[in-house]
């Protein structure tokens, strides 16, 4: 528990760290609030799941996250790629402490429409409804 506990916060202390490294330069930034399912992630690499809910922002419904691990228990700490319906993509790491539902993920770099994206999101995931969301901020430049 206490390993879980140094990952999430570990975790945190990176996100914030990225956001002060942020540029400070001209851009769109944004909130993104989003849910998503993943009616078929079974904890391999190469699990998926869909946006099923975005209300705006440059991660629309349909992308797929697919996950590539390393680690998927007792928590989930893996490299996640998501891929938008119109095909572009953004690359990061997401954390996610199966006992508090809770955790993060750092976005930071991508193609096409989502080249030079930097994002900050919090997760909590709801096991119960098979819903997760996803909300934070984001910068494209």
């Amino acid at each position: 528990m206490h390993t879980i506990r140094r990952l999430i916060l570990g975790g945190g202390a990176l996100l914030s760290l990225a956001m002060l490294a942020s540029p400070v330069a001209a851009g769109t930034t944004g909130e993104i609030h989003i849910q998503k399912t993943c009616p078929t992630f079974t904890g391999q690499v190469g699990g998926i799941c869909t946006v099923t809910v975005s209300d705006a922002g440059p991660i629309p419904v349909g992308t797929v996250a697919t996950y590539f691990g390393p680690t998927f228990s007792p928590y989930l700490d893996s490299v996640v790629l998501l891929t938008t319906p119109a095909g572009d993509v953004a690359s990061g790491r997401c954390v996610l402490d199966f006992e508090t539902n809770r955790g993060a993920c750092l976005f930071q770099s991508g193609s096409g429409a989502l080249a030079g994206i930097q994002a900050v999101i919090a997760i909590t995931d709801h096991p119960d409804t098979g819903i997760t969301d996803w909300d934070g901020t984001y910068w494209l430049g």
